[in-house]
C-alpha cells in the first residue's frame, strides 16, 4: 500500500520486523520540486536504486543526475541531499541498513494525515519526528554546489 506524504508516498517492502533489525526496503515516489535537507546518518547506510525519473543527489561536495536504473551507496557518516529537480516523480528503492530509520516514513505518513504542509504546526511537527530518528541535519544545498 502507499502512504501519501508532503513528498509524494512512500511504500514499506522489508522492515526491521522482517529483517530482525539488519536492513530494511521501501519505495519512495517523489515529487517534482522535492528535496531533503542537507543531512548525515551517523548510524545507517543508505542505497538508491532509481526505477522512474532522475535523482538529484548531492554526497559530500559532488552532485550527481541518477537517471533510471541507477545505483548509489550512501554510507554512514556521509553529508548528503537528495531530491527531484525535475518535471515528472522519481521513484526510487532506498535500502537502509540497519533497519529503523524506514519508522520515520511511517511516521510522517501519519503526520500528513491529520496535518498539511501549509499549517504552521506542520514544520514543528515535522522536526520532532526527524529528531527521533538518525539524521544529523546540516542545512539546505542546491545543485550549483
Amino acid at each position: 500500500m502507499n502512504l501519501p506524504n508532503d513528498a509524494g508516498t512512500v511504500r514499506f517492502l522489508a522492515s526491521s520486523e522482517d529483517t530482525s533489525g539488519a536492513w530494511s526496503v521501501v519505495e519512495l515516489k517523489e515529487l517534482p520540486g522535492y528535496k531533503t535537507r542537507f543531512h548525515k546518518h551517523n548510524y545507517t547506510d543508505e542505497a538508491y536504486y532509481v526505477l522512474e525519473g532522475v535523482l538529484t543527489a548531492k554526497i559530500a561536495d559532488k552532485i550527481y543526475e541518477l537517471p533510471a536504473g541507477s545505483y548509489i551507496v550512501i554510507p554512514r557518516g556521509t553529508p548528503h541531499g537528495q531530491g527531484n529537480f525535475g518535471k515528472v516523480p522519481v521513484k526510487v528503492l532506498l535500502t537502509m541498513t540497519p533497519s529503523g530509520f524506514e519508522q520515520s516514513f511511517k511516521d510522517r505518513a501519519e503526520l500528513f494525515k491529520t496535518v498539511k504542509p501549509d499549517s504552521p504546526d506542520y514544520k514543528k511537527k515535522r522536526e520532532e519526528i526527524r529528531s527521533k530518528y538518525d539524521a544529523e541535519y546540516l542545512g539546505e544545498w542546491d545543485t550549483k554546489k
